[in-house]
């Protein structure tokens, strides 16, 4: 075991791109065939959710168009629920019959959903599954190795709760109309002494614009504060 915790321990995950790519080489490595990870911040609604998975996406064309969230067992669980639900103990009723019968038809027969949790309110749901034809391997994969999907569930929250709260302080961040107009001039290449002619303005107060951008952002440079307006929406080019 102390040999799983120091691999998830060395993984670096800087973005939500970076731990979809863990996640999908786990879920291959541990033997499932599918997976979905979906977490939200502290008050936001459960449609708002940051979604990572590799389910075919006819699957999940039909499940927003059928607006299957509002039946789907494992969700109303994980929203609600500390402990993982294994798929076979869902009672099938008239209402959640439809979900699964597709659920199914697509791949996703066998499985187990991990409700996720955070301190500050944040919340979300780790599924793994496998196709209809794998019971057996289910079975076998749920005695040998249930103690990693419970470290491989606390470092992915770990890092979604990182990576929201990232999220968060880039969108928070708002640029003021001057801080916008020096920006954009200064991506279409133009120099500190040329910004300050087109703004009627001196060198100097263009320095100061550029300065606080850099403080709201946290960078040291104007290339990286550019990229992260962009990235936070603060800046349209």
């Amino acid at each position: 075991m102390n040999e799983i915790y120091n691999r998830y321990a060395s993984f670096r995950i800087d973005n939500f791109s970076q731990l979809d790519e863990v996640l999908a080489e786990r879920c291959q490595a541990i033997g499932f065939d599918g997976y979905l990870l979906g977490v939200t911040g502290h008050g936001r609604d459960i449609n708002q959710a940051v979604v990572l998975t590799n389910h075919p996406p006819a699957w999940r064309e039909t499940y927003t168009r059928l607006g299957y969230i509002n039946t789907d067992p494992t969700v109303a669980h994980c929203l609600g629920g500390l402990f993982p639900l294994e798929w076979q103990a869902c009672p099938i009723t008239a209402e959640t019959a439809p979900f699964w019968q597709e659920a199914s038809y697509y791949g996703l027969a066998h499985g187990v959903s991990f409700p996720l949790h955070g301190v500050q309110g944040e919340q979300g749901i780790l599924s793994l599954s496998l196709g209809r034809q794998r019971q057996r391997d289910y079975r076998e994969l749920m005695q040998q190795r249930w103690g990693e999907l419970y470290i491989l569930r606390d470092i992915l929250l770990h890092h979604c709760i990182r990576l929201l709260d990232e999220k968060n302080k880039l969108t928070a961040t708002v640029l003021s109309p001057r801080e916008i107009e020096v920006c954009k001039w200064f991506t279409i290449g133009k120099t500190t002494w040329e910004i300050s002619r087109i703004l009627n303005c001196s060198e100097a107060n263009v320095n100061f614009h550029f300065k606080n951008i850099r403080r709201k952002f946290n960078v040291s440079s104007r290339g990286a504060a550019i990229i992260k307006a962009i990235a936070s929406g603060s800046l349209t080019l």
